[in-house]
């Protein structure tokens, strides 16, 4: 699976939403 973030830097600049959005991904998979 490939990152949907370009960078780390942009991961962590959606704060806490990065999480969420992460596990629904985990989730659906």
């Amino acid at each position: 699976m490939s990152p949907a973030f370009s960078s780390w830097s942009d991961f962590f600049a959606m704060g806490g939403y990065a999480f969420f959005v992460w596990l629904a991904v985990a989730m659906t998979v």
